[in-house]
């Protein structure tokens, strides 16, 4: 019985160790699932996040760049001995893509611990292709919010298919 007791104390001393340690990547548009507007046209964007580790970790980053659900872009590499957090920044030349309003461009990123793999964190932003509205001239005698109602009546057609 007393051997039995070791060991599970042994376990729950390497849980409480494991579970202490943490990982985690924000973009610098907002949290998982952000949604911004790519003002057509575009030739560069540039994607950006923080990563936090606690303690400070070596970690693997995964980044992919998905255009209406295609990958465009990737790339995977260790990040080792960072400070926390540790910052990525990317410029990508989306320009010769064919982006069109309604398109979709998708950039994820996924961060493991190198320690430990099952030690995860995932991070999505979404960039929604839209009509610079202020190209749009409504008509003579039209009100100020056709090119609005105009531009939003695309994007619904888009989107529907």
């Amino acid at each position: 019985m007393r051997k039995m007791g070791w060991t599970a104390l042994l376990i729950l001393a390497c849980g409480a160790a494991a579970t202490a340690q943490s990982i985690d990547i924000q973009n610098c548009w907002g949290p998982s699932g952000t949604r911004i507007e790519h003002e057509l046209p575009i030739s560069w964007f540039q994607y950006c996040s923080d990563v936090y580790t606690s303690p400070a970790q070596s970690f693997r980053y995964v980044f992919r760049v998905l255009h209406n659900g295609t990958l465009k872009h990737s790339e995977t590499f260790d990040v080792t001995n960072p400070p926390s957090p540790w910052h990525f920044t990317r410029d990508l030349n989306i320009g010769a893509w064919g982006l069109q309003v309604g398109d979709v461009i998708t950039y994820s990123s996924i961060v493991r611990l190198l320690s430990n793999s099952n030690i995860r964190d995932a991070d999505t932003l979404y960039g929604d292709c839209v009509d610079r509205v202020s190209s749009l001239r409504p008509r003579r005698g039209a009100s100020s919010s056709f090119a609005a109602a105009l531009d939003e009546r695309r994007r619904s057609r888009v989107l529907i298919r």
